[in-house]
């Protein structure tokens, strides 16, 4: 009995999966033919609604989305989900050519202070997902798990020592990158300043304005209080900056 009903319940949890993944997709093909017609807004929404759904086409979403913004001349939101599409999909090309053209409207630069050996690890940690890291460290673990079963029955050890060694190498240092993806890289959540707002010295709107911060800058966000945010810039300045004026990545 407890196996038939394991069954109906694991058929039930197939189709409401199927259906969801359905009307996702459904969704998805309503925003196309909406972006064609030039209802962007509508658009949006349907994109939205497939990816609350679950479509597993989340990078695409998000792409289209940003491009749905780019119409709109809403260049701040347009950045966020371009963002958001590469941390999907870090090696899909029309993505950073549009997120390169986007940035190129802005009419201010960015001074990121940050040391050498930073930017390089951010080249190296757009090259794939945080899944895809994590799932090279467990290949390369299991890798390491026979190589030393397989050198404990073998007593010709010299060369798979070697080889060993190699694979070991190499866990040590992704797994390294990993961790500093993870924990130390970035001093917070990544966010984009999405309408020009001023950055303040508290979270308050009587504390003094440090300066202007234009739509599409990206920051940090660090800490948050009720309504507020407290904010990295890219050449380390800190302020504090209205949760609505700002979206995470």
């Amino acid at each position: 009995m407890r196996k038939i009903i394991c069954g109906i319940f694991i058929i039930s949890g197939m189709l409401l999966a199927t259906a969801g993944s359905r009307a996702a997709a459904d969704q998805f093909t309503d925003g196309n033919a909406l972006y064609q017609q030039g209802k962007y807004e509508e658009a949006i929404a349907a994109y939205t609604r497939a990816l609350q759904d679950g479509d597993p086409a989340a990078g695409e979403l998000n792409y289209n989305i940003a491009n749905a913004y780019v119409k709109l001349h809403k260049k701040g939101l347009a950045l966020v989900y371009y963002y958001r599409a590469l941390e999907k999909l870090p090696r899909f090309s029309l993505a950073k050519e549009n997120l390169r053209y986007v940035q190129s409207l802005f009419d201010f630069k960015v001074d990121d202070t940050a040391g050498w050996y930073i930017k390089q690890l951010r080249v190296v940690f757009a090259l794939m997902t945080r899944e895809e890291w994590e799932v090279a460290l467990i290949v390369l673990f299991d890798i390491l798990l026979v190589l030393l079963f397989v050198m404990v029955l073998w007593r010709r050890t010299r060369i798979l020592a070697f080889i060993f060694v190699c694979f070991l190498t190499v866990f040590l240092a992704a797994g390294g990158l990993y961790a500093c993806r993870r924990f130390i890289y970035q001093p917070g959540d990544r966010a984009v300043v999405i309408t020009g707002t001023a950055l303040r010295y508290g979270p308050s709107d009587d504390d003094s304005i440090v300066f202007k911060l234009p739509e599409g800058f990206p920051v940090y966000a660090v800490d948050r209080r009720s309504a507020w945010s407290r904010v990295q810039l890219p050449n380390g300045e800190t302020g504090w900056i209205r949760n609505e004026n700002i979206m995470q990545v």
